[in-house]
């Protein structure tokens, strides 16, 4: 997951291009790589596998330039697809709220594990080492 992000985005040339604070990017790569579960699918494998695909298709399928995305989206794009399934447990949703998860209960039986992975992304960027914002 590390290499596949910080490759996809210095060939992009994100780091030159974007305010990043790139001595906070790796550490907050590798927080984010070790919250993923070593799990059948939802793993840091399938993270850097979704973060390449959309990457492959917007340069192979000229997605890129058909929508004109600027360095903020495209930085946008590729890390939300690193952090899409951080911290999955491994069972649906629907598993969660029927055995009263403590997931499924902090997020009122709601889009239970969309909303954790998105927490969880903020709430490694929240931490002053890793705020790569």
């Amino acid at each position: 997951l590390v290499t596949v992000v910080s490759t996809i985005l210095a060939r992009e040339n994100i780091f030159e291009t974007l305010p990043i604070e790139t001595r906070k990017f790796l550490p907050f790569l590798k927080e984010l790589q070790k919250r993923y579960k070593n799990i059948t699918y939802h793993n840091k494998t399938h993270a850097a596998d979704l973060a390449q695909t959309f990457y492959y298709f917007c340069i192979s399928g000229d997605l890129k330039a058909k929508c004109d995305l600027d360095p903020i989206e495209m930085f946008s794009y590729i890390v939300a697809g690193a952090c899409h399934d951080v911290e999955h447990p491994g069972v649906s949703n629907i598993f969660l709220v029927e055995t009263d998860d403590k997931i499924a209960l902090n997020y009122n039986d709601t889009a239970v594990l969309e909303n954790h992975h998105v927490a969880t992304a903020f709430q490694i960027l929240h931490r002053k080492e890793y705020n790569v914002l």
